[in-house]
């Protein structure tokens, strides 16, 4: 609802008329108070992508320490973004990195991938605040680092409208890096999920995830202990350098998505390789480039030798022929 100046008695609210279309993308936002982006009822054909979230959430404001927040109602895709909040300490209080709390509109399918989430409490959370039919969500091919709570994700799947008739939820977490989650354990089935997850618990036919392929198809380094998460599977996470490792064991482990392939990752370089590897970023050969590759008229490279391979991360050097 939103405040109506013109409504009958003062202080009137009416109804938020719907957004479609919406676009919020490669914006930088440094050292905010609050949430960094809050959308509400955009609920079709949504997208966030590419921003870089860092130090935000600074007054730690309870319901505001949000990086990206789908308000009740809004809906889309989250994607390609760094969400970096400040807690560095493993101090455990504070901030979410993504907060999702159900779509408006029917039929409708959130996919958050390919984002970097560090430094916040608890990286991704939805909450079941709407009643619109054949809600889907998906997390997947995401890299969380460094979060404080007991669990990497967090879904409430026990409706708050009408919580005996509200429609059920499909949610798929697969194919993420959960890395030094130091409060966070792996526990055993079914009753171990009362800390894991959300409000459900693992309890048959109220949950929206399924548990045991949430824990089986993800990569999973909860140890705080830096030289041994890090070391196995990041170029340089001290430097938040996230990229894979040649000897990750990320790497081609992960599973088919219900709703298709991620093609592309974090930098934009094609998923080609099958099974794909985990987390935000294919892995690519540090081996260098070649200096000098052929093109045809088009400037079209004529080999692959640069393509998802060199430093360059899928830029050829080339001369035309």
């Amino acid at each position: 609802v939103i405040y109506d100046p013109h409504g009958y008695c003062p202080g009137e609210k009416g109804a938020e008329p719907p957004l479609h279309g919406v676009e919020i993308h490669h914006n930088t936002l440094h050292n905010i108070g609050r949430d960094a982006i809050q959308i509400g009822a955009a609920t079709e054909r949504v997208r966030v992508h590419h921003n870089i979230l860092q130090r935000f959430a600074t007054k730690h404001s309870y319901g505001h320490s949000i990086g990206i927040a789908m308000n009740p109602g809004s809906t889309g895709h989250i994607f390609d973004n760094w969400i970096e909040g400040i807690r560095d300490d493993k101090s455990g209080d504070g901030d979410f990195g993504i907060i999702l709390y159900g779509q408006g509109s029917d039929d409708q399918l959130s996919r958050v991938y390919n984002n970097v989430i560090l430094h916040v409490v608890v990286p991704f959370s939805f909450y079941h605040r709407e009643d619109a039919a054949n809600q889907r969500y998906e997390f997947v091919h995401n890299t969380v680092y460094n979060f404080t709570a007991t669990s990497p994700v967090k879904f409430y799947c026990t409706g708050t409208v009408d919580p005996e008739n509200q429609p059920a939820v499909q949610a798929i977490v697969r194919n993420n890096v959960f890395a030094e989650g130091p409060n966070a354990e792996i526990m055993e089935e079914p009753y171990g999920y009362k800390k894991f997850y959300g409000n459900t618990n693992g309890i048959v036919g109220l949950d929206c995830l399924d548990y045991h392929d949430a824990r089986e198809n993800n990569h999973w380094r909860l140890l705080d202990n830096a030289t041994t998460t890090t070391t196995g599977d990041f170029a340089n996470a001290t430097d938040h350098d996230f990229h894979l490792v040649e000897s990750s064991s990320a790497r081609e482990t992960g599973v088919v998505l219900t709703n298709g392939p991620i093609l592309t990752d974090h930098d934009g370089i094609r998923r080609t390789v099958v099974p794909s590897d985990q987390g935000a970023y294919q892995f690519v050969s540090s081996s260098p480039c070649a200096s000098d590759v052929e093109c045809d008229d088009s400037n079209a490279c004529t080999t692959d030798h640069c393509t998802n391979n060199g430093t360059n991360r899928g830029e050829c050097i080339h001369r035309t022929i």
